[in-house]
């Protein structure tokens, strides 16, 4: 099948650290990967109490540049056997694209790595003695170069050689930790199957894979040539024949695709490195929550480098799991190569050490498909003292990111009914800058947003909205709204417009709703359809072209105003619903909102009061906008869904969208916020 179509990338060199060569690999220079190697519960960065205005700027900016600090969640298709995997290299193109490092030939990140698991002489030692590596002519018994050779013959005597590296350093290691070898399988022409968020038959093909052993690691959960899989792997290798190179950009695809399967199917790993080799040279890729960086072609051969690729095999293929990105702090129990049971470690109430709690699930309550933004994981765990079922929610915020600490407790000291109670947080866990190999005080390079691990742990949620069945407690989703998240864009974009643009609600909504909450669902499909609208236009324009960004740019210039909007829906239908528990059914129901134009005032039809602003008038006070973001319950988010479009995450000239006028803003502290 053929290749998608060539992408264009913004190639950003990257800004790296004064040091020794990148080729001169030394003992005492560089040092061990940037990753703990055991969880730390060192005491949370310390923080200042932040003013309102500081927080809405903070949340402004951050918005203005989530267009490339946080990508879109994309639909995968159910059924692929495509093991090129067309689709997903076009969607991993469109999500990576503004996050590309290309590191300068200088730079000391390759040549840093893994220092501690080899050292020179015993480097030495190994080429003298492996029948993988020729002294006379001073190279790898691999294949020579020509216009003839083909990729498949590089697969067995690479194998060999790195089978060779893994038993030579790794072999007493392994005994001593109680642990299988690791083993390099060619699996260029075994399916290895993917996990997406429905059922897929997707699968593709690296051309050696690690097959590892592990607490982080399971077989696959369909049966493969050799057990071998991306839940089990540690790393794998692409291999190439220089005469049949395709372009940078179509190999780091490639990667990307099993890059994303490997942090699917490993929901513990924080970063993930990978390895291009062709008979004369290698390059590393290192994907993380930023994004991708990765090194120049370095000589496989050379004298200078390969030590280097000897300590990358060795770091990438490491029984330490921690060197391979793995968030020791959750641990697996193993039986018959299966996870069975497991724990996770975290601060508990007052507790300046890890507690283990015992996982109340093998695998997270929710998790992230993609490889670069907050990633954004659930864990249902127990309370080793009490019994309790607690929450604990993993992420990776933007560094100007307001933590969501901050939020969290203002909620605590206030003691608001309904609002998730945090117990601890650790928000200093880790950074993407470190695994990178920058330090505090290293310029870092342009288009780099650096990350930072945080947990909190809290009660368990309660909930959702969709499963609430009584006026004020649980209501009934119309049977239309989980539709919009069908995997099948023809029947999820049907059910879009039957409530877009037909305003028709489910027979079930329709017969047991309050019209209040009817009313509240209505007026947001009207404040919905208008950015329908403008995006089916923006979507006709030439996918680069200027003017495409542009208008996308002018609508998440608003994006402060559009939250308010909402929120203010849900508080009039709130209030709405206390009157109907108080006073019982209405004489008139509450009409639907008419759609304003941003400089025009309105009131709800037929309610007799004076016209009210609306939310998006000019005229608005500052101040009004900033005691409205001070309510914990109304707090800036943290993320953005998983489904949300990159247009709607992030910059500013279309003009601003018509925004509808709800009733007069009332505060409700008893509804429950979902955390």
């Amino acid at each position: 099948m053929a290749d998608p179509p060539p992408l264009s990338f913004d190639y950003v060199p990257a800004t790296t650290n004064d040091g020794i060569s990148p080729f001169m690999s030394s003992d005492t220079q560089g040092g061990p990967p940037k990753t703990p190697t055991q969880t730390s519960f060192a005491d949370p960065l310390p923080f200042n109490s932040i003013d309102t205005e500081t927080l809405v700027d903070n949340a402004r900016v951050f918005a203005r540049r989530q267009m490339m600090s946080t990508p879109s969640a994309k639909p995968i298709l159910r059924n692929s056997f495509d093991p090129n995997i067309k689709e997903q290299k076009t969607l991993l193109g469109d999500e990576l694209v503004r996050s590309i490092i290309a590191l300068p030939k200088e730079s000391t990140f390759a040549s840093s790595l893994y220092h501690k698991v080899a050292t020179r002489k015993r480097i030495d030692n190994f080429l003298k003695e492996t029948e993988v590596y020729d002294m006379e002519q001073k190279r790898w018994k691999l294949p020579q170069s020509s216009e003839s050779l083909e990729e498949k013959k590089m697969y067995k005597p690479l194998v060999k050689l790195l089978n060779a590296i893994l038993e030579w350093f790794w072999g007493k290691v392994v005994i001593e930790l109680g642990k299988d070898l690791s083993k390099a399988i060619d699996t260029s022409a075994t399916p290895l199957w993917h996990q997406e968020s429905v059922e897929t038959g997707q699968f593709s093909r690296p051309d050696i894979s690690i097959k590892s052993d592990g607490s982080s690691f399971q077989l696959p959960h369909r049966k493969t040539k050799d057990d071998i899989g991306f839940s089990n792997m540690a790393t794998c290798f692409e291999v190439k024949v220089e005469n049949q190179r395709k372009g940078l950009m179509k190999e780091l695809l490639q990667l990307a695709v099993y890059a994303r399967q490997i942090f699917i199917q490993q929901p513990n790993r924080q970063f993930v490195r990978l390895l291009l080799i062709t008979e004369q040279n290698f390059r590393l890729f290192h994907f993380d929550r930023s994004g991708v960086q990765h090194t120049e072609e370095m000589d496989l051969h050379s004298k200078y480098t390969r030590h280097i690729f000897i300590r990358l095999v060795l770091g990438l293929s490491s029984p330490h799991e921690s060197d391979l990105g793995l968030d020791t702090s959750i641990e697996w129990e193993i039986k018959q190569g299966l996870k069975v049971g497991g724990t996770l470690k975290a601060h508990g109430n007052n507790s300046a050490t890890g507690i283990a709690y015992k996982l109340a699930a093998i695998a997270p309550i929710r998790s992230s498909f993609d490889i670069r933004g907050c990633a954004t994981t659930y864990w249902r765990v127990i309370d080793p003292q009490s019994g309790e079922t607690l929450l604990v929610k993993d992420s990776w915020r933007s560094e100007e990111r307001v933590s969501e600490r901050e939020y969290l407790e203002e909620a605590n000291d206030k003691r608001l009914p309904g609002v998730v109670h945090m117990i601890s947080c650790e928000e200093n866990r880790d950074e993407t800058k470190r695994f990178r190999g920058f330090e505090d005080d290293d310029k870092l390079p342009a288009h780099f947003y650096n990350r930072i691990s945080i947990r909190i742990l809290m009660d368990c949620e309660g909930h959702i909205i969709y499963k609430f069945d009584t006026k004020g407690n649980k209501l009934t989703c119309p049977d239309d709204i989980p539709s919009w998240t069908l995997k099948d864009s023809v029947s999820a974009a049907g059910a879009k417009e039957s409530f877009l643009c037909r305003k028709t609600l489910s027979l079930r909504a329709e017969e047991h709703w309050p019209e209040s909450c009817k009313n509240l669902l209505m007026n947001f499909g009207d404040f919905l359809k208008q950015f329908s609208e403008q995006k089916i236009v923006i979507s006709r324009l030439p996918a680069n072209a200027k003017k495409r960004v542009n208008k996308l740019t002018d609508i998440l210039s608003g994006i402060d105003r559009h939250y308010e909007t909402v929120l203010q829906f849900f508080d009039a239908a709130i209030q709405d619903l206390k009157k109907e528990q108080e006073e019982g059914p209405l004489i008139q129901q509450t009409p639907a909102y008419s759609i304003v134009s941003s400089s025009a005032t309105a009131s709800p039809a037929g309610s007799g009061s004076t016209p009210s602003q609306s939310p998006c008038h000019h005229s608005i006070s500052r101040q009004n906008k900033l005691q409205t973001y001070r309510s914990p319950l109304k707090r800036i988010p943290e993320e953005y869904p998983d489904d949300q479009p990159e247009a709607k995450r992030g910059h500013a000239s279309l003009p601003t969208p018509e925004t509808p006028t709800p009733k007069p803003r009332v505060r409700a502290s008893h509804v429950r916020r979902q955390g």
